[in-house]
């Protein structure tokens, strides 16, 4: 199961994203992966620090969330949710 936890860091604040367990052959994993690639590189291109980044796993930590950044997590977010009620034994929103 694709576990996901995201905080995308409103008005500025801190914010979080988290993924796991994503490497696996199935459609959502596939999907789930390259998500966290948009948003990794998104991250990375803002100069932020990634925590982790290796297959199936990805966490993203930062303390000041640009405009631009949470738009990208807000919408990850959106499709994230609608992956789970999609598909809830492979995805799981928190």
């Amino acid at each position: 199961m694709t576990k996901i936890i995201i905080s995308p860091g409103d008005d500025g604040g801190s914010f979080f994203f988290d993924c796991e367990n994503h490497s696996g052959d199935h459609d959502v994993c596939t999907i789930a992966s390259a998500l966290c690639n948009v948003v990794a590189q998104r991250c990375m291109d803002q100069g932020y620090e990634i925590d982790i980044y290796e297959p199936g796993h990805v966490r993203i930590c930062g303390d000041k969330c640009d405009e631009g950044t949470n738009v990208v997590l807000r919408t990850v977010l959106g499709v994230f949710e609608e992956l789970q009620r999609q598909d809830p034994d492979y995805v799981k929103v928190y």
